[in-house]
């Protein structure tokens, strides 16, 4: 696996869930999404379900864009951990 390095660059083209065909006319067209390294270090303070909420894409569309870019695991828990508690 490669290492995440902030200029890397992978696009995303999210896809609708597989509905009737009455439901696929209503649904707008989803543009192609191109995420970086830094991009994704925004979101890192989110779980990610919500960062890609945020992003407006599904949580398994992130987690794709993650591998591909080097991120190995989405870091929520170790900053929520490491950062000073409120007291």
């Amino acid at each position: 696996m490669q290492k995440a390095s902030p200029e890397m660059e992978c696009k995303i083209t999210p896809r609708p869930r597989k509905r009737s065909a009455q439901d696929a006319e209503r649904r707008p067209t989803l543009d192609t999404l191109s995420l970086t390294v830094r991009d994704l270090e925004q979101y890192y303070h989110l779980p990610l379900l919500d960062a890609a909420k945020a992003l407006g894409i599904s949580g398994t569309s992130l987690k794709f864009a993650c591998r591909k870019l080097g991120v190995r695991k989405w870091p929520f828990k170790l900053v929520r951990h490491l950062s000073p508690c409120d007291l």
